[in-house]
Parts: C-alpha cells; structure tokens; sequence
C-alpha cells in the first residue's frame, strides 16, 4: 500500500511548517484513495499509469531550493495529474495516460537544474509495468514484472509544458538524475498477511498434513501403481505480485500430460484464461478420483508452510495463464493465493471465467479473518458434495 512509500529520516534538519512549505508542496491529497482509483479506471480503459516519486531535503535550510523545486513542478503538473506528500520528504505525482517514457520525461524537465538533479532522488512505479518499451526510454528494473500487454507509451502534454526534449535525447538526460529506481506499482496494493493470519495458516496446514498423511500415503502408493511414474506433479503458478511459485499436486494425469495441453485448449470448456475439460483424456482412472474428491490438492499444505500460499486465498493460475488475464483480472495477485476461496465454494466449473475473477476481487474487498474462517467451514460440504467438481 501506499505507506510502503513512507520512510523515517535521520536528518537533524528542522521540519518544515505549513506557512513556509511552498503552497504546492502543501496538498494532502489522499493518495491511497486515488491510487485506487485511478487503477480502476486505467483497467477499464487499458491504459498506463505512473506514480513519480520525489525524494526532497525538507529543511529551513533548503527553502530556496524547495522554492525552485515547486516552481518548477508548478509548470510542469497538468489538468490531469494528481500530486502531494505521500509521506514525510516524499512528493508524489501520479501521471495519467504515461509511463516510462513519458515519466522520465517528466522528471528530466522538473529537475533541469544541476542542483535539483543533484539533491533530488526519485522512483518511477509503472503500472502495468510491462508494456512494449520505447527502445529510447533506457534501462528498467522489471525483472520480476508479471506480464502485461498494452501499445500506451506516451505522455500528452499541455501548454505549460510541451516536453519538447526528442525520444533519442531522453535516456542521457535523465541519466543525469540521481538514484532514478523504475518499479512495479502493483507492489504498492499487495495485501500481504498479517502476522495472525500466518500463525493460523502454519498451523492449520501442519495440523491438516499429520491428519491427511494416511491418507496421501494411500493415494501415492495407488498413483505409483498404476504406471509407475512420480506421485507428486510440480507446475509453476503465479503468487503474490505474480511471483512465480512451484505448486505441490497429487499427479492424477499421464506423465506426459503437459506435452498435450497445447493441443487439447482447443477443447477447453472454460471461457477466458483458464484451461478446464470435463473428460480430459490426460486424467487417470485414480486421478479422475482424486480430483472429484480435491484430495490431489492436500499438498498444497506444503506451499502454505513455505509461504507462497494461505489456506484461503485466490487460486493460483498457471503463470501462463495468469499473463493471459485482462488487466482488471490480474488485481487477484495483489494478495496470496489460498487453497480455497469463494470460487471453490460457490462456483467451480459452473461459472464463467468473468466471474470467476469477479469473485475472487470480491474476496479482496471483503478479506477479514472471519470471512476466511466462513469459506474454510463453506468449503467441507462443497468438498463432501463435489459441487462443480470435474
């Protein structure tokens, strides 16, 4: 969230007051709020954000380059773009319709001057923060980057600001700047669990893997019986951020399942990103068992040891299938993925992909304690009675 912009200074420098603050520097806007917002407008229209960050010496001492810094933003900041403190030496401007191109842009023009080059720092949050890159817009730090799709790559300008400086120029004027860091915005809304919430999923996954243990040794002698192949299947899915994580399954496919997948999307009866079939013709005869039955799934309590799951979450996509979700879709990544979530209770194979993510964003806007304590108790029964099951 927005308070992972906030940072404590050692500085002995005395604060600033109200009255001496440049007026500029002086807005509160809540910019949690508009965040949000304005991330829910730019996946309704496909189109960039980006959160500019400036790192300012806030001291008596610094007025007269506080006074530049403002004056220079003032004509720089349009109609659109929503500016203020986001915490104590921070000032943000969140720049509709740009990203990195257009953000650099906007920094190398505010910081003209040496000294303000020199004595200001800033961040860049992209958000989606993969899109096609201007090859001039130098260098990015998204390695970690979920993938995105978009064609978005500029910043519209004003009569206060024509940002005349050329694309060729960008990359060497910018590099001018010091400390410039280029980061995924989504970084800025993950829910991560609270403290509570990780004892709970510790134990219970602990407590869930000593009662199920019988029961996976069974499965597992009955899987390695049948073809003789491994017991367990390991597939890559995204987490929290789209961080790619290693998911633990019973393997209740052929050991050649993943090589045929290409072929058979062809037949798939989910609608969107996922991939779903009824008579699979992958599934094993004690596969098709362990699935109706969601025992293939108890190895999961081994992710939610590890931490790259919670007991009630999202369920995680195949990092394939994650990159193929719409923009609005992939706001399930802000949290972790769970085990089971409102989909495993209400919905399965009888709702459409749409809604699918609609209730998973619904889990997001609702996630309390006790709400997850409600779906792990939902969730028995609708295991009992394979609602929705394939």
């Amino acid at each position: 969230m927005i308070e992972m912009l906030w940072k404590k200074s050692g500085s002995s420098t005395r604060p600033l007051t109200q009255e001496f603050l440049p007026r500029i520097l002086r807005m509160t806007d809540d910019f949690q709020t508009i965040l949000e917002i304005d991330r829910l407008r730019a996946d309704r229209m496909g189109i960039p954000l980006s959160l500019v960050v400036f790192t300012i010496p806030l001291g008596q001492e610094n007025a007269k380059l506080l006074t530049a810094f403002s004056e220079s933003l003032s004509l720089r900041l349009r109609a659109t773009d929503h500016s203020g403190m986001v915490g104590p030496f921070q000032y943000g401007v969140l720049l509709w319709d740009a990203h990195q191109t257009g953000a650099e842009r906007f920094i190398h023009n505010v910081l003209h001057t040496d000294e303000l080059r020199q004595s200001i720092s800033t961040k860049v949050y992209l958000y989606p923060h993969k899109f096609d890159q201007d090859p001039t817009s130098g260098p990015s730090d998204l390695s970690n980057a979920r993938p995105q799709s978009s064609s978005v790559d500029t910043l519209q300008t004003n009569q206060a600001d024509d940002f005349s400086v050329q694309p060729s120029d960008i990359a060497s004027a910018v590099s001018k700047a010091v400390n410039i860091q280029t980061l995924p915005m989504e970084s800025l809304f993950q829910y991560r669990p609270s403290i509570f919430k990780r004892v709970i999923d510790i134990i219970g996954a602990s407590f869930g893997l000593l009662i199920a243990s019988p029961l996976l040794l069974l499965a597992g002698l009955l899987i390695k019986s049948q073809d003789g192949g491994p017991i367990f299947f390991m597939q890559k899915r995204s987490g929290l951020n789209g961080k790619p994580f290693s998911i633990y399954k019973l393997r209740t496919m052929t050991t050649n399942a993943e090589a045929q997948k290409a072929y058979l999307k062809q037949f798939s009866e989910q609608d969107g990103a996922a991939f779903k079939m009824t008579n699979d013709p992958r599934v094993t005869w004690i596969g098709r068992f362990l699935r109706k039955t969601s025992i293939d799934e108890l190895p999961q309590l081994i992710n939610v040891i590890k931490g790259e799951m919670s007991l009630v979450g999202p369920r995680p996509l195949p990092c394939d299938e994650a990159s193929a979700c719409d923009m609005w879709q992939q706001r399930r990544l802000d949290v972790m993925p769970g085990l089971t979530c409102i989909w495993q209770v209400e919905g399965r194979s009888r709702v459409s992909f749409a809604e699918w993510m609609r209730m998973d964003l619904r889990y997001i806007r609702r996630n309390s304690f006790w709400n997850d304590v409600h779906l792990i108790l939902a969730t028995i029964p609708a295991v009992l009675l394979r609602r929705g099951a394939k």
